[in-house]
């Protein structure tokens, strides 16, 4: 009976340490994908909460005129300046709204575990 359990824990620690094994090779290849994504959440959550702040108004006329500005300095032609703008303010309100939506979610979540609402 004795052998039979060291087998079976000599199996247990091998499939452990395969498990582990494969966990540290997954997180080296997957960790730069996993930043980038933290990045971009954290830039469309601050924009979001910024817009908040200052007014959404105000501040979509300024990053739209701050894009479009950066456009025309890379030699983008000005013939269609006025289509150029509203696809930058379209672009700043999409961003903004769905900072809001990832805000939103983030607070529903928060609620969800801390006080068990939504079960």
């Amino acid at each position: 009976m004795n052998l039979i359990a060291s087998f079976i824990r000599f199996l247990a620690r091998l499939i452990l340490r395969l498990f582990l094994g494969l966990l540290g090779v997954l997180l080296r290849v997957l960790w730069p994908f996993f930043l980038a994504t933290l990045r971009i959440l954290h830039a469309l959550v601050s924009r979001s909460l910024i817009a908040a702040v200052n007014g959404s108004g105000i501040y979509t006329e300024m990053l739209a005129s701050e894009w479009t500005r950066r456009l025309i300095e890379l030699g983008v032609s000005r013939d269609h300046l006025d289509e150029l703008y509203g696809l930058c303010r379209f672009l700043a309100v999409s961003e903004i709204a769905i900072g809001w939506i990832i805000v939103a979610l983030f607070g529903v979540l928060i609620l969800r575990v801390v006080f068990g609402f939504f079960i």
